[in-house]
């Protein structure tokens, strides 16, 4: 077995799971965000199975992209909100 280089172990990684997140990922944060916005549904699902180790059966484009943001350390987009019925009792007379 060949000599460790000093501070480093075999994987290139210090063995937190952040920093083998993190091999997965660009860098630079737009540049992360561009590509998992640039993917495909499969592209997607693919990454995910690197990341997480697991398949999903997800068709949630969003979900995935939400899921592998968070991983990868960045800002997740934000789920839309739904109008709820608050817009029409303002409307309403009182």
């Amino acid at each position: 077995m060949p000599a460790k280089e000093k501070g480093k172990d075999p994987a290139g990684t210090d063995g937190t799971q952040a920093s083998s997140l993190a091999m997965h990922f660009p860098k630079d944060p737009k540049a992360a965000k561009k590509e998992l916005e640039n993917m495909s549904q499969r592209d997607l699902q693919a990454k995910y199975k690197v990341v997480f180790g697991k398949s999903t059966f997800s068709n949630n484009n969003v979900w995935m992209r939400r899921k592998l943001m968070e991983a990868a350390g960045l800002a997740a987009m934000k789920a839309p909100r739904r109008r709820t019925g608050a817009a029409s009792a303002e409307e309403a007379p009182g």
